[in-house]
């Protein structure tokens, strides 16, 4: 009896990077669509960010304005006017273009997590994490290096137009060596979501007791 033909996995576009967690950092995954988070349902499916994704549509949609009015005036410019708009015209669309993947990135990401790991994917790449690479999980203002340089500056007495940075809090996982493997920004999600819940449960039980 024939063995059963294996599924053959969904194609993926030539950016697209799966990328799997080792000691050594980032490497190519073994078999694309494979490895932890494969299995997941989407029960175990986490989407964050949901003002992030709002922010960036209200600023693509502000930079596609931008840059349509700075291409306007480039091609409906008279005399030698147009030449001189061409630059901020160039300068706009590099900026939508950022815009823009910013935007397809926020709302294509997603965690998935089963008995292996997890995997944190978007429309451009997946990072596959196993549990056992996991050896912290903490909460962490990531805005307190810079709040020590502000704090710095104003006891030297050098003055700044800019307010001190606020506390942007995160639950961070790290790995033995102290890199992060993964962020989850508490602005951007609902503490009492069931699916955010699951998964910061799911990434403290990976810690072993006598590192929690």
């Amino acid at each position: 009896m024939a063995a059963p033909t294996p599924p053959v996995p969904p194609a993926r576009a030539p950016w697209f990077r799966d990328l799997a967690w080792t000691p050594e950092g980032w490497v190519a995954a073994a078999a694309r669509t494979a490895g932890p988070g494969s299995r997941a349902t989407p029960a175990t499916t986490y989407s964050p960010g949901a003002r992030t994704r709002l922010a960036t549509r209200i600023w693509t949609g502000v930079m596609g304005t931008v840059m349509l009015l700075a291409w306007a005036g480039v091609l409906f410019g008279d005399g030698l006017r147009p030449w001189f708009a061409l630059l901020p015209a160039l300068a706009a669309t590099a900026v939508f273009a950022l815009a823009l993947g910013v935007l397809v990135q926020a709302h294509t990401e997603r965690i998935a997590w089963d008995e292996e790991g997890w995997v944190a994917s978007s429309w451009f790449v997946a990072r596959r994490v196993p549990w056992s690479a996991v050896a912290t999980w903490v909460r962490e203002n990531s805005a307190a290096a810079r709040q020590a340089s502000y704090d710095a500056d104003r006891r030297a007495g050098r003055r700044s137009t800019s307010l001190r940075p606020r506390d942007i809090f995160v639950w961070r996982a790290r790995d033995a060596a102290g890199r992060a493997l993964l962020d989850l920004s508490e602005p951007d999600h609902d503490e009492h979501e069931p699916s955010f819940t699951a998964l910061r449960a799911r990434v403290a039980a990976a810690v072993a007791p006598e590192r929690r």
